[in-house]
């Protein structure tokens, strides 16, 4: 019957409050560096400062379903 329980189940049963705010605080650190570096990027090589900040949330998304 384990064989029916979602990943996301058996992954979530031992996570805490504190990690989840742990989590949030990573995750906005990581986009305060980020978007900065991807517009800084985009300017470096030529083109529109938004044109960086396409790949930068796409590959986000992305790699988050791994």
């Amino acid at each position: 019957m384990d064989a029916l329980v979602p990943k996301l189940v058996t992954t979530l049963k031992g996570y805490t409050r504190d990690q989840f705010f742990a989590d949030v605080v990573a995750g906005v650190i990581v986009g305060i560096v980020a978007l900065p570096l991807a517009i800084a990027f985009a300017i470096a090589s030529g083109v529109s400062p938004e044109r960086g900040l396409f790949p930068a949330t796409s590959s986000s998304r992305t790699s988050s379903r791994a």
